[in-house]
């Protein structure tokens, strides 16, 4: 029995070394490949983006495979972490989207089965998701922006053709009007609410041009309050409003992608713009959304964690920009 007990005993001890030894290990591996564990699958391009406050909501896109998706993200600018909070009725890309209070709104674009016309409803803080209402026709390559109790889509392409309706959206009844016209059809352009009215940014017109216009107008009477152009034609850039003035990011032009960083100073009563500086990279098909002193630029693959999307921070104060890394753990997907 004695001997029985000492080879027993020498086993336990035996079994605890090698448990010990193989739990060191898992901890070692875990620690040291934390930054691919806790690095998100989410780099997508083609997103539509929105915020409130710190939350950022992103939608749709393509993946590096060219693949549309279907995930919805919430991205904490304060906490700096990803996760997926729900999903569009089917993977899609070129969406736009907008918050109001409690609903992101993702509106239009395209998935497998061609050009969408729904305009989907999705709570994040319930994590339901739901087709809210549809357009009467298809839209995508358009633009919408908020205003009071009202979305208001401009532009876009119907399917077959550029066209050039400001269609309003009443939120509260579900209602689509059309309230007028833009001076041109146009798709591929970028717009922003400001006091009631829209600027419409750039784009590209009904016989195929890229545009330099800049133009304020009212969207219920299509009366055009001031206009300008910019330094260069662009479509698919991306815009946000900060401290009274316009920033625009990126974009597709002459040449292709571009890098520029274009300022409209909003206090001139005519809309005069400028080249203020240059991202790192071009840049077209992305999100510029602004919180607090600074706007961040959401899409693409950062190149250090080429599976996370890419969020760079951009001061408009000093020029300073960096690239964001993200946080995001299994159990939240």
């Amino acid at each position: 029995m004695k001997k029985i007990f000492i080879f027993l005993s020498r086993m336990n001890k035996m079994i605890l070394y090698y448990f010990s030894f193989f739990a060191i290990l898992a901890i070692v591996v875990l620690i040291s490949s934390r930054e691919i564990i806790m690095t998100p699958w989410t780099a997508r391009e083609w997103i539509s983006a929105t915020a409130e406050s710190e939350h950022i909501y992103i939608s749709g896109g393509t993946d590096s495979d060219n693949r549309l998706c279907e995930n919805i993200f919430h991205i904490d600018l304060e906490k700096k972490t990803i996760k997926t909070i729900g999903n569009l009725p089917t993977p899609r890309y070129s969406t736009v989207s907008a918050y109001k209070e409690p609903y992101v709104y993702i509106a239009g674009g395209c998935d497998n089965e061609g050009y969408l016309d729904e305009i989907v409803r999705f709570n994040p803080h319930e994590k339901i998701s739901d087709i809210y209402v549809r357009f009467d026709e298809p839209r995508c390559y358009g633009a919408m922006v908020n205003i009071g109790n009202s979305l208001y889509y401009i532009g876009g392409f119907n399917g077959k053709e550029v066209v050039d309706t400001i269609l309003k959206i009443n939120t509260d009844t579900g209602k689509i009007t059309e309230t007028s016209k833009l001076k041109t059809p146009i798709n591929f352009h970028s717009s922003v609410a400001l006091n009631g009215n829209i600027l419409i940014i750039g784009g590209e017109n009904d016989k195929g041009n890229r545009v330099t216009d800049i133009y304020e107008i009212d969207p219920e009477t299509g009366e055009i309050l001031r206009s300008g152009n910019l330094p260069v034609a662009l479509i698919r850039s991306t815009a946000s409003l900060w401290e009274n003035q316009l920033y625009i990011v990126g974009g597709w032009g002459e040449g292709g992608s571009r890098n520029e960083i274009i300022r409209v100073d909003l206090n001139d009563p005519v809309l005069t713009s400028e080249i203020i500086g240059y991202l790192p990279q071009k840049s077209s098909d992305k999100s510029l959304i602004s919180y607090g002193s600074e706007l961040f630029l959401i899409g693409g693959a950062e190149e250090r964690f080429l599976r996370q999307i890419k969020v760079i921070k951009y001061k408009p104060e000093s020029g300073f920009s960096e690239s964001l890394k993200l946080q995001s753990y299994p159990w939240w997907h």
